[in-house]
């Protein structure tokens, strides 16, 4: 038996020369789905922005609160600026990067190779589809067989039409319809043939349809070893800033479904981002402290071998050159609260970045 190996856009390395790994992240990205499927849900607008300006000193501090509310917002296009981003997470000691930007998010898989090329970083890039609300039309209501044959392709000849070959499969659900399960189950039939790991990003109904979700990869025979499931939560919240103030005890740790993920086989990702805002909206900002006590409940039960971490930076507005922490999330925030708060050892913080990543991405 050939000896396993991961593909980056630089070609096939070993997994021993992977190193720190962020498993969820963009390098090139658009959002605009999400400005589409959310603005409708906002008041009038009385903020002094337009939905066509650009990211600026004058209007981040808004932005960074209502991000839907500028195109510019939730976009990562430029490749000198990625390039600054990058080297900053290497400087910190990032070594690679899981890209999971695929049809609906997906910008420009060429400069993703170039930003991997210029910086040195290892970047495994992505095949699969997001939610079916962002398709571009070519792929609606297809049948599986023709969602497989599209992210072979990618497997087999690159993304995007570039040289630079799917090392993941990436899907995202919405409602999890039929088409979305096409795509889940085209997905899971390239997961079992190939070994390339499979990154779900779950619904956003309550619960995610995360169960369901594991369900039918099991129905496929989907080894789920293999399988990542990303937006791990494990806190329970009002969903209005109305709920919260009049209901504060809702919030709160929940773990139940992160231990019935667990206990499936799946690995779980937990992104500590700057996250998006939409406040005009009535929703709030949670914060990252209630996830970061459902994650140490987690290392606590044992469960270290299954969890990998990332940051999920998805827009200007989340970078560091766009008035936020960027890819430095991991090392400022995230892997420094676990040590210090939470007592991690240093093997369970490299079992989480390393050698998990290592394991999930070769194949």
């Amino acid at each position: 038996m050939s000896e396993k190996m991961i593909m980056t856009t630089q070609g096939l390395i070993a997994p021993i020369e992977l190193g720190f790994t962020s498993m969820h992240e963009h390098i090139s990205f658009r959002g605009d789905v999400l400005a589409r499927r959310l603005r409708k849900n906002i008041p009038p607008n009385q903020l002094p922005i337009h939905e066509d300006d650009k990211v600026c000193l004058e209007n981040v501090g808004l932005l960074l609160k209502n991000s839907i509310m500028a195109w510019d917002a939730l976009r990562q296009d430029d490749e000198d600026v990625m390039v600054g981003e990058v080297s900053d997470f290497l400087n910190c000691g990032g070594q690679a990067i899981l890209e999971v930007s695929v049809p609906g998010i997906q910008l420009d898989t060429a400069m993703i190779g170039r930003v991997a090329l210029r910086t040195g970083l290892h970047v495994i890039v992505s095949t699969g589809f997001y939610t079916w609300d962002s398709w571009p039309q070519e792929f609606w209501n297809l049948p599986i067989s023709a969602y497989y044959d599209h992210m072979l392709k990618e497997i087999e000849q690159g993304v995007q039409g570039t040289s630079h070959k799917a090392g993941s499969i990436k899907i995202a659900v919405e409602d999890l319809n039929q088409q979305e399960q096409n795509t889940l189950r085209a997905a899971a039939w390239l997961c079992k043939e190939t070994n390339l790991p499979l990154t779900i990003h779950p619904c956003s109904k309550p619960g995610g349809g995360r169960m369901q979700i594991i369900g039918i990869l099991r129905q496929e025979g989907v080894d789920l070893s293999r399988v990542v499931m990303a937006h791990t939560s494990v806190i329970d919240y009002p969903a209005s800033f109305r709920e919260l103030i009049y209901n504060p005890e809702l919030f709160k740790v929940n773990i139940e479904t992160a231990l019935q993920m667990l206990d499936s086989g799946v690995n779980i990702c937990f992104e500590f981002c700057n996250p998006l805002g939409f406040e005009m909206m009535g929703s709030y900002r949670r914060g990252d402290f209630g996830q970061m006590a459902g994650l140490w409940q987690l290392i606590d039960r044992g469960f270290a071998s299954q969890i990998v971490l990332g940051n999920d930076v998805c827009g200007r507005t989340m970078l560091r050159r766009g008035g936020a922490l960027g890819y430095l999330r991991l090392m400022t925030f995230t892997i420094p609260t676990l040590q210090n708060a939470g007592g991690v050892p240093d093997a369970i913080i490299r079992r989480m970045t390393v050698e998990n990543p290592a394991r999930i991405l070769a194949y």
